[in-house]
């Protein structure tokens, strides 16, 4: 497991060593990445077919934040995912939600954390309902496990939404 909180802006990987003297051909190996606060504006470029869980969260407490403000299509070239926290950027759409739902193996997500505070989706009108509607796979949302029984709420909930007329949209 590799956690390295001291990567600057545009190293996530190179051809060269990295800071933590890790080649690109060891981070193709890595299955966790911690990149809180860095100071990342971007997550473009990710190839790491074995990685299993990213931590790309701001970071509150002193140091450097991240300041994401989407993450579409960063994630392409990562089939393992099942752990995401992006807790704390700058995330404010749904589009988001609709671009993660294409990893199937994703099964922890987390926009908002109590250690890194929360993104503006956090705050749309029927926020978890959408997420656990899109991500019917996932056990974990914003830190808290969510059982079948929340997952068919969010269902019955969307498709009775979409029926009414003049509804706020999911």
């Amino acid at each position: 497991m590799v956690r390295h909180d001291e990567l600057m802006s545009g190293q996530i990987l190179q051809q060269e060593k990295t800071q933590s003297d890790l080649s690109a051909r060891d981070c193709h190996l890595m299955d966790v990445l911690w990149l809180a606060g860095n100071q990342l504006r971007s997550l473009e470029g990710l190839d790491l077919p074995n990685l299993t869980e990213l931590n790309a969260a701001f970071r509150p407490k002193g140091g450097a934040s991240n300041e994401l403000s989407s993450v579409v299509g960063a994630f392409d070239e990562l089939p393992q995912l099942k752990t995401l926290n992006l807790a704390g950027n700058r995330l404010c759409s749904f589009k988001e939600v609709l671009d993660l739902a294409r990893r199937n193996s994703l099964t922890a997500l987390s926009f908002a954390d109590p250690d890194f505070g929360e993104n503006p989706i956090c705050t749309l009108c029927n926020y978890q309902t959408y997420i656990l509607y899109h991500l019917p796979k996932l056990q974990v949302h914003d830190q808290m496990y969510v059982d079948a029984e929340a997952h068919q709420v969010a269902q019955a909930a969307y498709a009775k939404k979409r029926l009414e007329p003049g509804h706020c949209s999911l």
